[in-house]
């Protein structure tokens, strides 16, 4: 899928990092409805090829995850969500999990069919959330910021045909 306006590689380097480019890109459907359409980017290398060299190294370097909605979602609905995978995955620590729920309540909003977010992801510094090309919040969380992404990207999740066609493995 093509996205139109804002594109992660332009957000990304007003926070310092380099052009990114497309690793893959897939949908989430429920019920045979299509919820959005997923994109993962990454760095290439000097010589013009994708740093992401395995499915588990994808958390060694930044990356962005740019989700394109379909459907209208409240606010409660994104993060209530968000904190069910992260805990279906096993990784929210039970002292953090009202912290890591307000992580979510200040990284997004509600979203329209049409939006856009764009959740950027930094080894050991923690993520960056847009919506719609504008930032909405950084959590300088490495902990909280790996577990969000592997929604997506853990060998475990629950879509694992969405993490094989972001991934590339497709």
């Amino acid at each position: 899928m093509s996205f139109s306006g804002d594109r992660p590689h332009q957000i990304e380097t007003a926070q310092g990092l380099t052009a990114l480019s497309p690793v893959g890109n897939g949908s989430l459907r429920f019920l045979g409805l299509r919820i959005y359409e997923a994109s993962l980017f990454t760095v290439p290398s000097a010589a013009g090829e994708l740093k992401l060299a395995g499915p588990n190294q994808v958390f060694h370097q930044p990356f962005a995850l740019q989700i394109h909605y379909a459907r209208s979602i409240s606010l409660e609905q994104l993060a209530e969500r968000s904190i069910k995978e992260m805990e279906g995955l096993g990784l929210v620590p039970k002292p953090s999990r009202e912290q890591w729920l307000s992580h979510l309540f200040k990284s997004f909003r509600a979203v329209n069919a049409g939006d856009r977010i764009t959740g950027v992801f930094r080894p050991n510094r923690g993520a960056s959330f847009y919506l719609n090309g504008a930032l909405v919040h950084e959590v300088a969380d490495p902990a909280f910021a790996e577990a969000f992404f592997r929604i997506w990207l853990d060998p475990k999740t629950s879509e694992p045909d969405l993490r094989r066609a972001l991934l590339g493995l497709n």
